[in-house]
């Protein structure tokens, strides 16, 4: 038994965590609000807004590992919620793992992205060139200055980064790309396909993330990892899957002149280092649409 930190544990990706980690683990979430409904019983909670200077009084005493999932609401905002973005996805990140090296964590855990280094037609691998020129964006370039500070505290803290592609399930919110192309479907409204068949992506599903994430916390040394799904679909697959889990066709506008940009990550190093992903997409989006239902029926 560990003792265990996840900062932004009212996120999506934290509340599925926390709730898999506490039947093992002594944790402790971190939220910008109050306990979430639902959060583990038997769970610690801290409030603390990660934008403030400091780390709030009452950190864990003793701590083993640290899970740091938490990002600004703020970084679809430019330029008006940039200092936002810099304080939560950047500051915070360096301070968490001071604190971290300090206390003694054995494993300091970061949740970067996958689309820093933008698309290509081959799966792209955690050595691909990062995108420069302008083009990165404010919350690719947050979360790009978080790699580069922590590796500069490689020496000193074990640490593993990981970058999700396109994480989707259960409870997801309604802005996220899987999440999104589901309502879009059930309102039979159209898919925009660049090409015929449109991008192409591998959505990791948030039961393999949460298994990464805990196999992260035991694996020797420090890992940069892309943490992605086992299957290769295009946004048209996506949209199919969706109409027939959903029982309604999906509709496409296709671009025909565009070219799609491919953003599939490559896992080799993942499955070698923590394990390959298990969730078929199929039956994640089956398993998603279905609780959605339930979801809505209970209401």
């Amino acid at each position: 038994m560990s003792n265990v930190l996840i900062v932004g544990a009212g996120g999506f990706m934290g509340r599925h965590l926390a709730s898999s980690m506490a039947t093992r683990h002594t944790v402790t979430g971190l939220g910008r609000s109050a306990r979430p409904r639902g959060f583990p019983y038997n769970a610690a909670w801290i409030e603390h807004d990660l934008n403030r200077p400091d780390l709030p009084a009452g950190m864990p005493s003793e701590i083993d590992v640290v899970v740091h999932l938490a990002q600004s609401r703020k970084f679809r905002d430019f330029p008006s919620g940039a200092s936002d973005v810099l304080g939560v996805n950047v500051r915070s990140t360096f301070e968490l793992a001071l604190w971290a090296q300090k206390a003694g964590a054995k494993k300091f855990i970061f949740t970067s992205t996958g689309g820093l280094c933008g698309t290509s037609d081959q799966p792209l691998t955690e050595a691909a060139p990062y995108v420069g020129g302008g083009r990165l964006g404010l919350y690719f370039a947050a979360k790009y200055s978080s790699e580069l500070l922590l590796d500069a505290l490689r020496p000193i803290l074990s640490q593993v980064i990981l970058r999700p592609f396109f994480v989707y399930g259960v409870g997801q919110d309604s802005t996220m790309l899987v999440s999104r192309l589901i309502d879009v479907v059930k309102a039979g409204s159209p898919i925009q396909l660049q090409g015929r068949d449109g991008i192409k992506i591998n959505p990791v599903h948030v039961d393999d993330c949460v298994a990464a994430i805990e196999r992260a916390a035991t694996v020797s040394g420090s890992h940069l990892l892309n943490v992605a799904g086992p299957d290769v679909v295009s946004l048209r697959d996506i949209g199919e899957i969706i109409g027939r889990c959903v029982g309604r066709a999906p509709v496409f506008a296709l671009e025909e002149s565009a070219s799609p940009g491919h953003v599939v990550g490559d896992i080799r190093q993942m499955t070698d280092v923590l394990g390959p992903p298990m969730v078929r997409f199929a039956d994640g989006i089956d398993a998603t649409c279905k609780a959605d239902d339930a979801q809505s029926g209970a209401r």
